[in-house]
């Protein structure tokens, strides 16, 4: 169960709070990636634990965003020339 939460002045802007963790905690947060968000640091899911939550939902939405994650994966995966 997720709890979505949107910022009404700007719907792009949404967190979802989990009711109940879909992972083990601990091995999330020693996952997460941490990205600056106006100077301070964030942690959120790493994109392959975004994939397995998104799969395990199952939702069409869901379905979608894991084929857009992996293609971003896999962006990430090439090695740069």
């Amino acid at each position: 169960m997720v709890f979505p939460m949107i910022d009404r002045k700007n719907p792009m802007r949404s967190v979802d709070l989990f009711a109940r963790y879909p992972l083990d905690f601990d091995a999330l947060w020693s996952r997460a990636d941490v990205i600056d968000l106006n100077g301070i640091g964030v942690r959120v899911a790493s994109i392959d634990d975004l994939i397995a939550m998104k799969r395990d939902a199952g939702r069409p939405l869901d379905l979608d965003d894991v084929s857009h994650l992996e293609r971003i994966r896999a962006k990430r995966l090439k090695p740069s020339r």
